[in-house]
């Protein structure tokens, strides 16, 4: 994940990553939200996380943004510059 003050894809936020690194970044195709609990806890979880990787997954594979946050804002005392210019 990508900290700034825009709102990135996935895909954008990889396209941003391979410019700035100039390396190649393989990405997985991301899972269908059923299989996305049992695969990453074959023992069972509780309801409260398993509806959290879901819900994750679900935005994966939208290619969506997440959701934006003060997180960064506050310890900054102001917005946080750009992730890429152009």
């Amino acid at each position: 994940m990508l900290l700034g003050d825009e709102r990135l894809t996935v895909a954008e936020q990889v396209r941003i990553l391979v410019t700035a690194t100039g390396r190649r970044i393989a990405v997985r195709p991301v899972e269908r939200p059923a299989e996305a609990v049992p695969s990453r806890f074959p023992g069972g979880v509780p309801q409260a996380p398993a509806g959290a990787v879901v819900e994750r997954v679900t935005l994966l594979r939208a290619d969506t943004v997440g959701p934006r946050t003060g997180t960064v804002a506050r310890p900054l005392g102001s917005r946080p510059a750009a992730c890429a210019t152009g």
